[in-house]
């Protein structure tokens, strides 16, 4: 129970144990997000970029700002970007990815507390708090946790909107109503998916109205008005990219261009591997958590069980994701905070208390080895998934798995900032505004880091041209646009040992390669730029040169590339046919 006096009221240990727990976990956090040198990956690209483009268009907002972040990604919901607005409006965008992560932290440690009060409204209050610390825990929502995608964000209000439809006991009450309305619009603001979360609970909420005969005007105002908020909140950035989102969502759930490219198997919800996908991706929590939740699923199926709108979000969501052609353990993160809450209940079954303190203690064991391994690739978990052979005859789940999956910071160098930093330090120095940067490589694990930096990191980003996936339509029109962009480039970069690696396809890399041929054979760089410093890449061992301008280029000059670019560029495109 709470303590009370006449000043304040003193929360129960078990919310008292949560708050400890949720700042040891932010100052880890903030510790692995400081420490780790990984960048934005895949689909984090879209949510940092909209991150930062928000944050450059709300610097300066006018009418027109909220349609165009909008159009930045417009097949991705905002709600997860907008949420990094605050941190990047005050503390900048040099550290933009750090400050993603730590928002994606700050919604894990709600969601702790929301398993909590969702269980407890089912379960004695050490099981709930037992609930909150097994998903604190879990090995796929913790790697999540620090990626820097929407699912965490989605997780939480997804959560808090069923705390909140509890709450509401069955819509009697018109603030938590209201509330529960405004935080499922603050989910599909973040992403749609929340819907399939929230429906089966819901959907359990009105059969309960309907069983005990409770549909009256109160109800019936206080569902509209919910709806009605949820509305409000989420239905801009649906109207205004409608197209995108429904072509979008066709390609990926409806049986688009890129279902015609994928085994059967995989566009067939009914099929073993679709039906499985998600299982094996349960078992690879480890046998304990696996167990557990199994059991607690099993025991939610009796008549007389109370968790069976637990059991609905979990089949709900299990189902709807067999039907995508896109199958992956980001997916289907916010289902986890429901296996928890099922295995906390196998606690409140267990009668003999040492039985149960025993399973108690392995299971913690499990945790705080799974988060150490996890998050800091310490202790026996740091290896991730110990598995026994594959002899089961389940499709996808094929092994029993002992550990869960290990993700430790990215504790490797990676070159690229110190390319951008210098040649901001010298433009400044020498007055060029806005240098143009012609880069003469295209190697995938220097460029990656260098063009994130350049573009999220930065306040004005350089224009940085490689020409890779530039392909040649007309050799003497190409062959002038790139003699053009000689001209015009301030500083050009060389790179020893890779400089076309095989990260796309052929294609991608001819007029790169034509310009690098250019320099190789025909024209010194070094008669029209100098040297100005040298930089150590430590992804390949190898240099990156920065050149500088040191004056215009003559116009025979230009002519003299032009023509023998022209040349080099028809022959590729003739060879090519």
């Amino acid at each position: 129970m709470s303590i009370k006096n006449k000043y304040f009221t003193i929360p129960d240990k078990y919310i008292l144990l949560l708050i400890f727990i949720s700042a040891l976990f932010l100052v880890s956090m903030v510790h692995y997000a400081s420490k780790t040198y990984k960048i934005p990956e895949w689909d984090e690209q879209h949510y940092m970029q909209m991150a930062t483009g928000f944050y450059r268009l709300l610097k300066h907002p006018t009418v027109s700002t909220p349609y165009e972040m909008l159009q930045i990604v417009p097949f991705r919901q905002p709600g997860y970007p907008l949420s990094i607005q605050p941190f990047l409006l005050f503390f900048g965008i040099s550290h933009y990815y750090f400050w993603g992560l730590f928002t994606n932290g700050l919604y894990y440690v709600a969601s702790f507390f929301g398993i909590y009060f969702i269980s407890k409204s089912y379960l004695t209050k050490r099981s709930s708090f037992l609930a909150a610390i097994f998903f604190s825990c879990y090995g796929w929502p913790l790697l999540h946790v620090h990626l820097a995608y929407s699912e965490t964000a989605v997780s939480a209000l997804t959560i808090w909107s069923i705390v909140f439809l509890i709450k509401s006991n069955l819509f009697q009450n018109r603030k938590y109503s209201l509330l529960f309305g405004l935080f499922l619009g603050l989910g599909l603001l973040t992403k749609w998916i929340i819907v399939i979360y929230v429906a089966g609970f819901l959907l359990y909420e009105f059969y309960q109205i309907k069983k005990i005969r409770l549909i009256n005007k109160n109800v019936i105002i206080n569902i509209t008005l919910s709806l009605l908020v949820t509305f409000v909140v989420a239905f801009y950035p649906y109207v205004a990219n409608a197209q995108w989102m429904f072509s979008y969502f066709y390609e990926h759930r409806s049986g688009g261009a890129m279902w015609q490219i994928v085994p059967e198997y995989e566009t067939n919800p009914l099929s073993v591997y679709s039906l499985t996908f998600y299982l094996n991706t349960f078992a690879q929590l480890g046998i304990v958590q696996f167990a557990l939740f199994i059991a607690g699923f099993l025991l939610a199926l009796r008549k007389s069980s109370k968790l069976k709108g637990i059991t609905l979000v979990i089949i709900f969501g299990y189902v709807f994701s067999c039907f995508a052609l896109l199958k992956g353990d980001r997916y289907i993160i916010p289902i986890f905070p429901y296996l928890a809450i099922l295995s906390g209940s196998v606690f409140d079954q267990i009668k003999n208390i040492r039985y149960k303190t025993l399973l108690i203690l392995i299971c913690l064991a499990f945790s705080f080895f799974t988060f150490l391994g996890t998050v800091w690739g310490k202790g026996p978990m740091k290896h991730g998934f110990y598995a026994l052979p594959p002899h089961l005859p389940f499709g996808q789940w094929d092994r029993i798995y002992i550990t869960t999956v290990s993700r430790p910071p990215y504790i490797y160098k990676i070159s690229g900032k110190e390319i951008l930093d210098y040649i901001d330090q010298d433009s400044k120095v020498s007055k060029i505004k806005d240098p143009q940067v012609l880069s003469l490589f295209y190697y995938h694990s220097l460029d990656e880091p260098l063009m994130t930096y350049n573009l999220y990191n930065r306040e004005n980003p350089f224009q940085i041209t490689n020409f890779i996936g530039t392909t040649i339509t007309n050799p003497e029109k190409d062959a002038q646009y790139i003699t053009e962009t000689i001209k015009n480039s301030d500083y050009v970069l060389t790179k020893t040992g890779i400089r076309t690696d095989s990260n796309f396809s052929k294609e991608n890399y001819t007029t790169l390669k034509a310009l690098i041929l250019l320099f190789d054979n025909y024209f010194k760089i070094s008669d029209y730029y100098e040297a100005k410093e040298t930089i150590w890449i430590y992804q390949d061992s190898s240099e990156v040169s920065i050149w500088k301008k040191k004056s215009n280029i003559s116009i025979d000059e230009l002519h003299k590339m032009q023509e023998q670019l022209f040349h080099i560029l028809k022959n590729e495109y003739e060879t090519r046919g």
